[in-house]
């Protein structure tokens, strides 16, 4: 069978050339002709080493050159569809760019408690794995199913090695990456690209150096040996007994998911502008107007705060999400503020116990409330705001972060309003 690792044929550039390697100046006397020649040698009589005919030649010529000089075509990687962050699933989408470019080469060994509560395990070539999975090959591996969490990653019959704890059945298999090898009473794995021999025990050798070994529990893989079923699994986890967080009903996953896909990539479409309506020239209303359309579009979230005298005498104070504020209005929520008359003048601005906080000088009562956009957050003494879309965290008062730079502070004095804040934060948006 030809070696699909002899290195030495890319030293030739032509077929013709090979066969000559394996002649010499005083064959041309006695055989009279090139074309003898080369019968002679593809017959053996010149060397004991295989002697490779035209097209197994170039076969192992270009795949030894794909080896060396490896260029993907794929364009997108399964470990995009990552779900969950298992340690073992993490572990594969870091190296999953590297194996299929071939900078890296991972062998898996994995052992699987079935239904019949016997294991199976093997060791599996990862990058031929996910290259079996691209070409569809019959009985690959589904890596993209494997990444979203349906199915779970199986050795089988055609890895590298298989057993079948139960039966007692073991399979070997080279694959495109890895020749098997056995030392001994050791299993080993030879890279074919560069000859390297990979040892699976961890016993001191000549070849301890040529691979790095890494241990992983895996949360998943343990509960499936014990409850032997992905549908049992899923059934636990919804009744919480694998998490403390909470946990979705499935639909209710898809509506959070797509909310927060709103809020990070927002497809909002303003027809209307409330600022259009501004009257007179006091500063908070046009620094009202001047945000009011990348608030609408959530380029800009920004909090409002602002305090108002009763005609009790007393006041109230409070923090105003302004892009919800809008969109209540816009919707015509009920207790929504009427930002067109506020704009207009005939109606003053005022914090309400819907806010994301409101503060009655007067009785002393206090409401905090969350919002589309905002999540309201106590640290010590301090309150603070996390923006939905990306989890930066906005704190009113600048001393408890110094140098934080996703809020932008604005003081207003106003006639109409007296002493107001701007908190201006810029969404950042997945690139």
């Amino acid at each position: 069978m030809a070696s699909r690792g002899d290195f030495n044929l890319l030293t030739f550039d032509s077929y013709s050339d090979y066969l000559k390697s394996f002649t010499k100046t005083e064959e041309y006397r006695y055989l009279g002709g090139m074309k003898v020649i080369k019968t002679f040698v593809k017959l053996g009589y010149r060397t004991n080493a295989t002697i490779y005919d035209e097209a197994e030649f170039h076969k192992i010529r270009k795949r030894l050159l794909e080896l060396i000089n490896p260029k993907s075509t794929r364009s997108q990687l399964f470990s995009r569809y990552l779900v969950g962050d298992d340690p073992a699933l993490v572990a594969f989408a870091e190296r999953e760019e590297r194996n299929v470019q071939k900078k890296l080469s991972t062998i898996i060994f994995l052992q699987i408690r079935r239904r019949n509560g016997f294991d199976i395990s093997g060791y599996i070539d990862y990058a031929d794995s996910l290259q079996k999975c691209t070409t569809r090959s019959l009985g690959a591996t589904n890596w993209k199913a494997v990444f979203e969490g349906r199915i779970l990653l199986k050795p089988n019959r055609s890895h590298l090695s298989f057993y079948d704890w139960h039966s007692g059945i073991v399979c070997f298999n080279n694959s495109n990456n890895y020749e098997v090898v056995n030392y001994g009473a050791s299993l080993c794995f030879k890279h074919i690209g560069d000859h390297k021999i990979v040892p699976v025990t961890t016993a001191d050798s000549s070849f301890k150096d040529n691979v790095k070994r890494q241990l992983i529990q895996s949360p998943i893989v343990e509960e499936y040996r014990y409850l032997g079923s992905m549908n049992v699994i899923k059934s636990y986890v919804k009744l919480g007994y694998s998490n403390n967080g909470q946990i979705y009903e499935e639909q209710e996953f898809y509506e959070a998911k797509k909310h927060l896909q709103e809020l990070i990539n927002p497809k909002s479409i303003v027809s209307k502008l409330y600022s259009q309506y501004l009257v007179g020239d006091d500063p908070a209303l046009v620094a009202l107007a001047e945000r009011e359309e990348r608030n609408a579009l959530k380029k800009l979230s920004t909090i409002i705060y602002m305090q108002k005298r009763k005609r009790t005498g007393f006041d109230i104070s409070g923090y105003i999400d302004y892009a919800d504020s809008l969109l209540g209005c816009a919707i015509h929520r009920l207790g929504a503020t009427n930002w067109k008359a506020v704009f207009e003048g005939r109606q003053l601005l005022s914090p309400n116990r819907s806010d994301l906080s409101f503060y009655d000088w007067e009785s002393g009562n206090i409401n905090y409330n969350n919002t589309d956009n905002f999540e309201v957050m106590h640290v010590g003494t301090s309150i603070m705001f996390k923006h939905l879309g990306d989890h930066k965290i906005i704190s009113v008062n600048p001393s408890d972060f110094p140098n934080n730079d996703t809020v932008k502070r604005t003081h207003l004095t106003s006639p109409l309003y007296g002493y107001i804040v701007f908190y201006d934060h810029i969404v950042r948006k997945p690139s």
